[in-house]
């Protein structure tokens, strides 16, 4: 009697002690099919498999070193010479810059150069933390810039250079107050409508995540994470734009780990089911015969959503580890001196204009810049056609380069599908809401563009950099009243043309504004080039 009491004991105190480690929400949480480990085993080495069978001169790009850096694989040293030397040499054949307006560019580079344990201050000469020292245009892209600007400035934790006037130079405390001031009502962050979206969300409390000991902050973030936690779906996974996707999912892991949240544990982040996020993204979209990753379940492999799996899987791995998150590099040797660097000037260079037919056109100015940057093309090598007209398309395809978005898929209209030329350029405009389609689900890209749908657009563009587009019924009035044909203006464009006439984007210097003739190719380069300020 006495030894069954002992074990009766012994049964009772060991069911006290597993009870004490299980999860207070009293469900099973579901393991995933393949451990987190195993996955970035097999995904990094389908990365350095591929990369085999790139030529020599190629290497690998910036996510897949970062998230092969924080994951310790070991990698051939070529590959990440390779990418170094590269970059010096695109820095020297574009005089220091990688892209004039997308200052992600930077961003992504520092903490590239960050992992490798590489200065960014030197690279062939160049000082990328310059770039990222002018708050303006580290903001102009959006909330993006800030956000990728903050994070790459504290991967290793630098000081911003004094290069700019005090009044413009960016410290982390503007950047902070940028991303905050774009939080919608209720919580949650987005590109550019009134709802918070899951990528941009997550991607905020990222940036945000070293910054929580301040009050405005920390509330905002626990906004945030209330957002993300009431957007997470009965099988732990995550949507964007009204697509369930690995990405968004993955970036939602990659905040949680941030913030010191663990996502097996946290309940706002498991179901009743036991499904959380490192389950699903496993689960439904890591395919396990390759290593990579789909963006959605129904498609194959596919190469962002591998990078994004593969670093999201790493950074849950670093938090289960207890070392420092996926962007904190303070571990990482650095393999330079720290006092000792070089300035190199960038050259000015004069922009030519290349195009023989605009000598008499009013939009000269607009026309060659936009076309430097690679924003309008010409119609041949040397002519731009500038009273030609343009297409639903075309414009799309403009609007999504001068706010330097990425290209992606949509499969919404019926009309457009992957092997047209613009079809990455409708789903990123679609995507991010400055085009629609018609009622029949078609876009209709060869269509041609009034001045009235331009406007639409182009306003819509212009919120999404931060501009308010919205007026009163009086100053709408006041503003269209002045040309002799406004009332042939729509009502659902009438707001759009009217703030376009009030910022300058569509000149106010005719008595008829023309809001249902097709726009010039000269026009809508003028009126793009004012909207973006681009100089």
């Amino acid at each position: 009697m006495k030894s069954y009491k002992k074990i009766l004991a012994i049964v009772l105190m060991l069911s006290i002690l597993i009870s004490s480690f299980a999860p207070a929400y009293g469900f099973q949480v579901k393991e995933p099919s393949t451990s987190v480990e195993k996955v970035i085993e097999k995904t990094s080495q389908y990365i350095l498999d591929s990369a085999k069978k790139l030529k020599d001169e190629q290497s690998l790009g910036d996510w897949q070193i970062i998230s092969l850096a924080r994951a310790e694989i070991e990698v051939p040293q070529k590959y990440y010479d390779n990418y170094y030397s590269n970059l010096i040499k695109n820095l020297e054949e574009n005089n220091g810059i990688l892209h004039e307006r997308k200052y992600t560019e930077y961003s992504r580079t520092v903490l590239t150069l960050a992992a490798l344990g590489k200065d960014p201050r030197n690279v062939g000469g160049y000082n990328l933390l310059e770039k990222l020292a002018e708050f303006d245009n580290l903001v102009w892209q959006g909330i993006n810039g800030a956000i990728w600007g903050l994070i790459s400035l504290d991967s290793g934790a630098y000081e911003i250079p004094d290069v700019v006037n005090s009044d413009k130079i960016t410290t982390r405390q503007k950047l902070i107050d940028h991303i905050l001031s774009k939080e919608i009502k209720g919580g949650g962050w987005s590109m550019s409508e009134n709802n918070p979206d899951t990528d941009i969300t997550s991607m905020a409390l990222q940036a945000l995540a070293n910054y929580t000991e301040q009050d405005k902050v920390k509330e905002a973030v626990d906004r945030g994470l209330t957002v993300l936690s009431n957007k997470m779906q009965s099988d732990g996974g995550f949507e964007s734009w009204g697509t369930k996707n690995s990405e968004s999912a993955a970036q939602v892991l990659v905040a949680l780990c941030t913030l010191n949240i663990d996502p097996k544990t946290d309940k706002r982040f498991v179901k009743e089911n036991g499904s959380w996020v490192v389950s699903n993204i496993i689960d439904n979209f890591y395919i396990p015969s390759t290593g990579g990753f789909k963006h959605v379940k129904e498609y194959g492999i596919d190469g962002m959503a591998t990078e994004q799996g593969l670093y999201a899987m790493v950074a849950y791995s670093r938090f289960l580890n207890k070392k420092t998150s996926l962007y904190d590099m303070s571990d990482v040797e650095k393999k330079y001196d720290e006092k000792t660097y070089t300035k190199k000037e960038n050259a000015d260079t004069e922009i030519k204009n290349i195009f023989l037919d605009i000598d008499n056109s009013s939009e000269k100015e607009a026309i060659i810049q936009l076309n430097s940057k690679g924003i309008v093309n010409g119609i041949t090598t040397n002519t731009f056609n500038p009273n030609g007209e343009v297409t639903r398309a075309e414009f799309a395809a403009m609007l999504v380069r001068v706010l330097c978005l990425e290209e992606i898929r949509i499969d919404g209209f019926k009309d457009v599908n992957d092997k047209d030329w613009f079809f990455g350029y409708v789903g990123a405009a679609s995507q991010i809401g400055i085009i629609g389609g018609y009622t029949d689900k078609t876009f209709r890209p060869n269509a041609k563009v009034t001045r009235q749908e331009a406007a639409l657009m182009l306003s819509r563009a212009a919120k999404i950099l931060g501009k308010d587009m919205s007026m009163e019924n009086y100053e709408i009035i006041n503003f269209l009243s002045q040309f002799t044909d406004y009332v042939k203006c729509g009502d659902w464009a009438m707001e759009a043309l009217a703030a376009c006439v009030k910022y300058g984007y569509i000149p106010d210097d005719e008595m008829e504004i023309y809001p249902q003739r097709n726009a010039t190719r000269e026009e809508i380069a003028g009126m793009i080039y004012r909207m973006s300020e681009i100089k």
